[in-house]
């Protein structure tokens, strides 16, 4: 419940982002990774599209002692680059 002399909240709405077709003749990786502390492993998964947007490959590894989200993001990205070269 707001006062009469209180002002609004400002919220800033992110701006929607949107997947967008690799150039003619390229491929486009796709990576995301979660981290958990908890549960003691975290997974990564990268998909890979060719530029009509088309399926090529798809990994998802499971990796344990992993230090931050940013290092399973990094894994995602070399196994998904790994899978590229295949």
């Amino acid at each position: 419940m707001r006062t009469a002399n209180q002002q609004p909240r400002r919220v800033q709405i992110p701006k929607q982002m949107h997947w967008e077709l690799p150039r003619d003749g390229w491929v486009k990786l796709s990576v995301d990774g979660t981290f958990t502390l908890k549960e003691g492993y975290d997974v990564a998964g990268s998909v890979i599209r060719g530029d009509g947007g088309l399926f090529v490959a798809a990994g998802v590894w499971k990796f344990q002692g992993v230090a931050s989200v940013k290092q399973v993001e990094l894994l995602a990205i070399r196994e998904g680059m790994q899978l590229s070269s295949r």
